[in-house]
């Protein structure tokens, strides 16, 4: 997901944006000010448009579809026990290989 994060610029994405337009509006109404930053709410709700299109189009690359093909075969992997060996039993000689180099 952090390559879909940089796609976007580091950006925020479009539902962080969706909560600042929900809070605007709500604190808005609170004060009163609500025709006062009618366009600070256009703006923002444009930025939110905005992250959503460039959100869809970083998903629908061949590198994302590659992602979510590879991250659906996780359940197929399994411990093969000549090469796996239980962490708690091969910890103290994983630990003294590391400390000798």
């Amino acid at each position: 997901m952090r390559g879909v994060h940089y796609a976007l610029g580091g950006r925020p994405i479009f539902s962080d944006l969706d909560v600042q337009v929900r809070r605007l509006r709500d604190t808005a109404a609170e004060l009163g000010l609500s025709d006062a930053l009618v366009p600070y709410g256009a703006w923002l709700e444009e930025q939110r448009q905005r992250a959503q299109a460039e959100f869809v189009s970083a998903i629908e690359t061949p590198h994302f579809a590659q992602l979510v093909q590879q991250l659906g075969q996780l359940s197929d992997w399994s411990i093969n026990p000549l090469f796996d060996a239980p962490l708690f039993a091969d910890a103290p000689r994983r630990l003294r290989s590391s400390y000798r180099q």
